[in-house]
């Protein structure tokens, strides 16, 4: 952990509460959020950034939860269908790099979670479920993605932390890859906080500080996850604990130069590199968005726009939102996260 990582580590992890009796925060409604991929750090690459007109965010839907399934979509894999030693259960969410299954896990019996690469600006599914490039142009592209995919699942197959979703095998088939995770039961943080706020101090250090934890095991493998919301944060049924899900592949932009990434911003969450052709991502940039679920977990309110604060940052401090509710030192850290 850098020093700066660990400064900011340190700074969230003291002070005891500074008193309480004050009402809980009215949480609002950060569910939907367009999804955004992880990505290896290169700083050979230029990132891109575009929002994506066609998120959730723009429909005004929520994204589907981890848990709770879909009815269905046109180009996921039905119902019973065979892959390799797994079936196909249920579809339990999509986004603009692909989509995610419930599965059953014929050999050890027990479900699992499965990612499947599936770009929809640069694939379709055929005959046969087989996945391909939308367009003879689109080819090279989808395979610098395909790769990428199956780099970063191996590098994901490799962390063992309890608090980051795990890995535990990753394949080819359909003309496309598959990463599979164990399947975690629970709920996003932005839905558990409704029913379980106010959260002390304690029990906030206790939840958080082990999800840090794991965020440094993420970044000593030099991978961003560039995605931290409430959505993307469950809290398990069996012990209430924390564990850091979507682990996207990286996207690559249709474009002369296929190399350039582009990734898909989170409104409130993502630091103002993510909206930048040449922003410098880095640990730093999935600290930010750590932050700024801390600020949403203590204060009620959504994190403003990054680039809506650099010119004029009127965005009020955790300090002067939660003041008595929890220690200076922790608000303090929070906003310094998102500065």
């Amino acid at each position: 952990m850098s020093e700066e990582e660990n400064t900011r580590k340190e700074a969230f992890g003291g002070g005891a509460p500074a008193g309480g009796g004050q009402s809980s925060p009215a949480y609002g409604d950060p569910s939907s959020e367009p999804t955004i991929s992880s990505v290896r750090v290169n700083t050979g690459l230029t990132q891109p950034t575009r929002v994506d007109p066609d998120a959730p965010i723009h429909r005004g839907a929520a994204l589907p939860e981890h848990n709770r399934p879909t009815t269905r979509n046109h180009v996921a894999l039905p119902v019973g269908y065979p892959l390799q030693e797994y079936t196909i259960e249920a579809l339990l969410g999509t986004g603009g790099f692909g989509l995610t299954y419930l599965a059953r896990d014929n050999n050890l019996q027990r479900q699992v979670a499965i990612k499947e690469y599936l770009p929809n600006d640069l694939a379709v599914r055929t005959a046969g479920q087989t996945v391909c490039p939308r367009t003879e142009s689109d080819t090279h592209g989808y395979r610098i993605g395909l790769d990428g995919f199956l780099a970063e699942s191996r590098v994901l197959a490799s962390f063992r932390h309890p608090n980051i979703v795990r890995v535990t095998r990753f394949f080819e088939a359909n003309n496309t890859a598959y990463m599979v995770m164990d399947y975690e039961r629970g709920e996003p943080l932005r839905d558990w906080l409704k029913e379980h706020s106010p959260i002390d101090e304690a029990r906030l250090l206790q939840m958080f500080l082990p999800l840090l934890e794991g965020l440094d095991v993420v970044h000593k493998a030099c991978v961003l996850h560039r995605d931290i919301k409430p959505a993307n944060i469950y809290v398990r049924e069996e012990d209430g604990s924390l564990v850091l899900l979507d682990f996207g592949a990286a996207r690559y932009a249709r474009s002369d130069d296929s190399r350039s990434l582009t990734s898909i911003v989170t409104p409130g969450f993502a630091p103002f590199e993510q909206y930048h052709t040449h922003g410098a991502q880095g640990p730093w940039s999935d600290l930010y968005a750590f932050g700024g679920v801390l600020y949403w977990t203590v204060t009620g309110e959504k994190p403003l726009e990054a680039p809506s604060r650099v010119r004029s940052d009127d965005m009020p401090p955790a300090l002067s939102l939660a003041r008595g509710r929890y220690s200076e030192r922790l608000l303090r850290a929070i906003d310094w996260a998102l500065r």
